[in-house]
């Protein structure tokens, strides 16, 4: 273009082509004549734009009819307008792989003014990570799912389902305090195909505890066969095993709400049965935690209500804090009230006129265990007739009979037997009377009593009658004495027969009244005993006399004395200090008491004049002590100021300057005392022996 002149437009204003290959203006170009169409034409190929080009207020770019497009598909830079709103008439195509990207800020898509569809071409949206709000009335519409969410969903306002709601997952929480069901019946374990019974029901938390904690560490789910599920709580040891815990109230779990069974709660980790190596005990409780970080979650002991459809098909209801819970039946198999539950809603069965009496009957016992109490409080009377059976009325602690004007215990022709490891006891009444046609026997299967808490007690047989026990004593006892009489004059009672005794318990004495003599046989054949062993037939009456008559009594007529030797002679008395065995020593005052202290030959006072040798040390004052004052004792090494030798045998023994000891060496320190405790009768190391002899002291 550089060989064309310069090119003058209208107007008065020229304009040359300067360039190769571009055409320079100067403001713009424009057609002629206004409000017509300029094209610009490129002759098959692109026009393209090298700079920025704007488009003036009020102005626009438009695409005629056809496929004409805008293609921005190789730039990277930004389609905006003044206020940030874009404004797209038509559809907006997509193509293949190539999306609308939002930057960071708080960018959106708002399709609220429009009524149509968003879809692709499979029906489904993907949503990527963050939260998707959606502040109107939102429509999915789909041949198949309508909307899937791969992570969690929160939505805070009112969520109205128009069609079914399935819930594929196994856990269903809801916080929600009103629940309105229209359907009249629940239908329970609809999955369970096993041709077994199971257990199913309701659980409730009535009681909550004080008992609780709060969750502080991650929760870690259960291995099967390796370990329970674990968390981490504040408190340390809250929980004991078995107790039932819930993870909810002012601030719940985020996954693991609900009702669990405590395992143990060793220092700060709580462990639940489940999965693991220990199963729960019971079925309504969950057994395994979903892992996660610490939520912070309550967990509080609660006690629970149960009501269930048991194995037998039948309703049975149990409740507790702790495992394992007792169930009881609501009702028989055949759908009747159990007296079990009646009692629990009123435990008073009252009979109405016209309903008839109470009856038992069938082929089974009528049995009342445990620790309850049979009581008849009625006015009327307690009847049992026609009865072919044994009544027996068995109790481990007291049976009372109580009879008013006329009650009769027994008959002639069957046996009225009182068995028990109490006792028989009658209250109020004046008189009893044992009256038998034939022979009474009274027989005691161990220590036995009959007693009286006043006045004689008079048994009267006029046939033979018979006192005995299997095995243990007789007692006979009576508050003002016992009287046995053998009858006339010249009768007597016996006592026993071969091999039999006559024992007088200790602290009881056996004497006689008026003019009775007791008679103690002693010859050969007959000897009385002392301490179960009999005495010789040198015991007699003459014998017996001898010792104790008094001032006139002989006692050596009776024995002949036999020469006797001692070897020591000692004086008992009270140490007033701690003495060593071996110690000279003497008696001394202490306080107005006489004392026995350590002897010392330059001691102050009376100290100087032993009397004596300590026999066995004592380790402090007021106990008791034996001074050997002649004879031969045993010396311990450590009482000498030096030990004797095996050859200083009979040399003098005397009292040392150093208190409680002995000395082979007589003292020679002016006012010291000079004497003589005795002589060596044995020296050598552990043998020393001295013959204690007590001579007269002498001060230097």
């Amino acid at each position: 273009m550089a060989d064309f002149a310069a090119l003058t437009i209208q107007l008065g204003v020229q304009r040359q082509i300067q360039d190769t290959n571009y055409l320079q203006v100067g403001s713009g170009v424009k057609p002629r004549p206004a409000a017509t169409n300029m094209e610009i034409f490129a002759n098959g190929g692109t026009i393209i734009l090298s700079d920025n080009t704007t488009v003036l207020a009020n102005k626009n770019i438009t695409a005629q009819a056809g496929t004409s497009a805008l293609d921005f598909s190789l730039g990277t830079g930004i389609f905006s307008t003044s206020t940030g709103t874009n404004t797209i008439n038509g559809a907006m195509v997509f193509a293949a792989n190539k999306g609308i990207t939002v930057t960071a800020g708080t960018s959106a898509f708002d399709f609220s003014g429009g009524t149509g569809i968003f879809k692709t071409s499979t029906g489904a949206v993907t949503i990527g990570n963050g939260v998707t709000t959606m502040s109107g009335v939102t429509t999915f519409t789909a041949a198949g799912t309508a909307l899937t969410v791969n992570n969690n969903a929160l939505i805070s306002g009112n969520m109205i389902i128009s069609g079914n709601l399935t819930v594929s997952g196994t856990t269903t929480t809801t916080h929600s305090e009103t629940v309105t069901i229209d359907d009249n019946n629940l239908y329970l374990n609809s999955n369970y195909t096993t041709a077994a019974a199971q257990t199913g029901g309701l659980t409730i938390n009535y009681l909550p505890t004080a008992t609780a904690t709060t969750v502080n560490a991650a929760y870690v789910a259960g291995v099967a066969a390796v370990s329970n599920p674990t968390v981490g709580t504040v408190g340390a040891a809250t929980f004991a095993a078995g107790d039932f815990i819930q993870f909810g109230g002012a601030i719940p779990s985020t996954n693991n709400t609900g009702l669990y069974e405590v395992l143990s709660h060793a220092a700060n980790v709580l462990t639940v049965r489940g999965i693991g190596t220990t199963a729960c005990v019971e079925d309504f409780t969950q057994n395994q935690f979903v892992a996660g970080a610490s939520d912070g979650a309550n967990i509080t002991k609660v006690t629970v209500s149960v009501i269930r459809a048991g194995t037998d098909g039948i309703w049975e209801t149990g409740a507790g804090a702790v495992t394992p819970v007792v169930f009881t039946d609501l009702a028989n198999a055949t759908g009747s009230v159990t007296l079990n539950s009646a009692y629990q809603t009123g435990n008073t069965i009252t009979t109405t006129v016209g309903f008839g009496n109470v009856t038992i009957t069938g082929t089974e016992d009528f049995v009342l265990a445990g620790t309850v109490d049979a009581a008849w409080t009625t006015t009327g009377g307690f009847t049992a007739t026609a009865l072919t059976g044994a009544v027996n009325l068995t109790t481990t602690s007291t049976l009372t009979m109580l009879g008013g004007a006329g009650a009769t215990f027994g008959d002639d022709t069957g046996t009225l037997n009182f068995n028990g490891s109490g006792f028989l006891t009658t209250t109020g009444l004046a008189v009893i009377s044992l009256i038998s046609s034939g022979v009474l026997t009274l027989t005691g299967g161990g220590a036995s009593s009959l007693t009286t808490t006043a006045g004689a007690l008079t048994i009267t047989s006029f046939a033979a009658a018979t006192w005995k026990t299997s095995g243990g004593l007789l007692t006979v006892e009576g508050a003002a004495g016992i009287q046995l009489n053998g009858g006339a004059a010249t009768s007597f009672m016996t006592i026993g027969v071969t091999a039999n005794q006559l024992q007088v318990q200790a602290g009881r004495t056996l004497s006689t009244t008026g003019s009775g003599n007791i008679n103690l046989p002693n010859n050969g054949s007959a000897l009385f005993q002392i301490e179960g062993v009999g005495v010789s037939a040198n015991v007699t009456a003459a014998n017996l006399g001898t010792l104790t008559a008094g001032p006139a009594s002989n006692a050596d007529a009776l024995h002949t004395h036999t020469t006797v030797t001692a070897s020591n002679l000692g004086v008992p008395g009270t140490s007033g200090e701690a003495i060593a065995a071996g110690a000279p020593v003497l008696f001394d005052n202490a306080a107005g008491v006489p004392r026995v202290f350590n002897a010392d030959a330059n001691g102050a006072g009376e100290l100087v004049n032993v009397m004596g040798v300590n026999l066995t040390a004592v380790g402090a004052a007021a106990l008791a002590v034996t001074m050997i004052v002649a004879g031969r004792v045993a010396v311990p090494d450590a009482q000498f100021d030096a030990l004797p030798a095996v050859g200083d045998v009979g040399k003098v023994v005397y009292l040392s300057e150093n208190v409680g000891l002995l000395t082979l060496t007589a003292p020679t320190t002016t006012g010291s005392t000079v004497c003589r405790v005795g002589w060596v009768s044995q020296g050598g190391t552990g043998a020393v022996t001295i013959v204690v002899g007590i001579g007269t002291p002498t001060i230097l």
